[in-house]
This record gives structure tokens, C-alpha cells and sequence, in this order.
């Protein structure tokens, strides 16, 4: 009877455990697209906006984050402060407005730390909240974007006819060849 009873107390004790560990996992994933070596680029004088990081969820329900400028170095701000991640969704972005100063000195390097936490449900249940904080770098250097040309270039059409004129000369002179030559 006492061996019984000692059963039935591990048992409960483990279905209580298993429940409450089962509380403290998240539904939400994050990811950062700025790390280590791999920096957000903003050149001196620059306003840009830089997703810094996506949100997944999969849970059943929609997740409500809050979000909070730890550290902006003085040139972050955030976008949004609280995001709605849809139930089940694919990544939600998270954006930072990045301000470099035109006085800063290409290859200056910046660290922006955010904590982003789950926000209590808006109605009836009680929810564990996690939280979790990131920095990511950024660094001060101008961006070389690829302008398109305005067509083909003359060096492109100088090329092409040269190329042209021998196809003409070639064709000329295997029709001269073909003809028998008069006597």
C-alpha cells in the first residue's frame, strides 16, 4: 500500500513538472540578419531603414512583442515598440531607423542593443513572459549601388561593328572563291 501511494506521488509530481516546464517554452522564434563580422552598412549622413531581425511564431494564437531600445549609440530608433506576430506566420520583420552623422569617419563601428519580450495576453490568461536581449553591429560606410546604363555603351557598339564588318568580309570572300575565275 505504501509502495502504492509512493507511485502515485511520483506520478503526480512528474505530471506537474512536465506541465510547468511546458509553460516557460516559447511559441516564437527569432533570428538576426546582423552579426559578428556581418554588420548593417550605412554610410555618414545616411537615414536608413534596417530590418535588423525577423519573428516567427507557431503557435495557434497570435503573439503580441514588445520591444525596447537598449543601446542605440545614438543613432537608432525604433520603428515599431510593440509587435502583432500573427498565429502560425512566416517572418515578421523588425525594423530600425538608423541615423550615421555626416561628420563620422568611414568604417566606424556601432553596437544597438534591443530587448524584445512578450507581452501579456490581452485577456484572461495568466503567461509566463520571455524575454530576450541583442545587439547587432553596424558600421559607418557607403553603400556602392550598381547604376544601370543608359543603353549599350560605345565601346559595345564599336565592338559590334568590327565584328560585323569581318562576318561581311568573310562572306564576300567565300563568295569569290566559289566563282570560277574568267578567262
Amino acid at each position: 500500500m505504501v509502495n502504492k501511494k509512493k507511485m502515485v506521488m511520483e506520478f503526480f509530481t512528474l505530471t506537474v513538472l512536465v506541465m510547468l516546464c511546458s509553460l516557460v517554452i516559447a511559441d516564437f522564434g527569432f533570428s538576426s540578419d546582423y552579426y559578428g563580422t556581418m554588420k548593417a552598412k550605412v554610410g555618414p549622413g545616411e537615414t536608413k531603414e534596417v530590418v535588423f531581425g525577423r519573428f516567427k511564431n507557431t503557435d495557434d494564437t497570435p503573439a503580441n512583442l514588445e520591444l525596447e531600445l537598449i543601446d542605440s549609440a545614438g543613432i537608432a530608433e525604433l520603428v515599431d515598440e510593440t509587435i502583432n506576430v500573427p498565429a502560425n506566420s512566416g517572418d515578421t520583420e523588425l525594423k530600425l531607423e538608423i541615423s550615421i552623422p555626416e561628420d563620422v569617419a568611414e568604417g566606424t563601428d556601432y553596437e544597438v542593443t534591443v530587448r524584445y519580450k512578450s507581452a501579456p495576453p490581452e485577456e484572461g490568461m495568466i503567461a509566463l513572459s520571455v524575454s530576450n536581449t541583442i545587439s547587432f553591429p553596424i558600421v559607418a560606410e557607403t553603400v556602392e549601388t550598381e547604376t544601370e546604363g543608359e543603353g549599350i555603351g560605345t565601346a559595345t557598339w564599336i565592338i559590334l561593328i568590327v565584328i560585323l564588318a569581318i562576318i561581311v568580309i568573310v562572306v564576300i570572300w567565300m563568295i569569290m572563291k566559289k566563282q570560277p575565275a574568267k578567262k
